[in-house]
Parts: structure tokens; C-alpha cells; sequence
């Protein structure tokens, strides 16, 4: 038991430091919160840049530089591989997210019609301010539980 905590401890710190200090996982981190979603299709574009880095570290390989080249392109593939998926992810979670609040403004507005017909009053049409009025006033209710 003690061996195994003596090998989680340094492997525990080069985690937190590769989380902290690179660049790549810090861009995860904020494509896995609320916020980071709309950087998803960014980071897909960046995703394909360090994709073609990786390309051209193994073509300077192929073209007799120095084979630490292979450890750069796989380094690039592997953060390419990371943005690309994490990307997605977070677009895809964007989407999902817009539609609950679109739905959940499009409950608010016909609540508020019904009870503006229930008392006999005449329901409002909603111009396209209010509707974003609403529509913030749904993201806050809808992010803070």
C-alpha cells in the first residue's frame, strides 16, 4: 500500500501541473463549463492547427531533422485529438443549453398570457427586447438552482 501512495504522489503532482500550466487543459476546463460553451467551434479550429503542426513536425522528420520531432507531433496530435472533442462537445452542449432556455421562455410567455387571460385582461405580444429581457431573466433561473 505504501508503494502504491510513494507512485500517486508524483503522478498526482505532474497532474495538477499539466492542468494548471498548459494551455490545452486550462482551454478544456473552460469548454466544460456554461460560459466555455460558445468557444467550442474555436477550439475545434484550433484543434486543426495544432494538427497541422503535428504534420509538419513529422515532415521535418521525413526531411532528415532530428527525430524529437516525433515526440512534437505526437504532443500536437494528442492536443489536437483533446480540442477537437472537447469542441464538439461543448457545441453540442451549447445547442442543448439554447434550446432549454428557448423553451423555457416560450413557457414563461404563454404563462403569462393565461394568467393575463384568466383575469381577463388582453395577452401583450412580446417585442424582441422583451423577449431577451425574458430570455436572461430564464438564464438566470435556469443557471442558478
Amino acid at each position: 500500500m505504501f508503494l502504491i501512495a510513494l507512485a500517486m504522489r508524483p503522478a498526482a503532482a505532474v497532474f495538477y501541473w499539466c492542468q494548471r500550466w498548459l494551455p490545452s487543459n486550462r482551454l478544456v476546463t473552460l469548454l466544460r463549463t456554461r460560459r466555455g460553451y460558445r468557444w467550442g467551434l474555436p477550439a475545434v479550429l484550433l484543434g486543426a492547427l495544432y494538427f497541422l503542426a503535428g504534420i509538419g513536425c513529422y515532415g521535418a522528420v521525413r526531411l532528415g531533422h532530428t527525430e524529437w520531432f516525433y515526440l512534437g507531433m505526437l504532443i500536437c496530435w494528442w492536443t489536437a485529438l483533446k480540442l477537437v472533442v472537447h469542441g464538439l462537445a461543448a457545441t453540442l452542449r451549447l445547442l442543448i443549453a439554447r434550446s432549454h432556455e428557448n423553451l423555457a421562455v416560450r413557457a414563461a410567455i404563454r404563462n403569462e398570457r393565461r394568467t393575463a387571460l384568466a383575469e381577463g385582461r388582453t395577452a401583450s405580444t412580446h417585442t424582441a427586447a422583451e423577449r431577451r429581457r425574458i430570455t436572461r431573466n430564464m438564464r438566470h433561473t435556469l443557471l442558478i438552482p
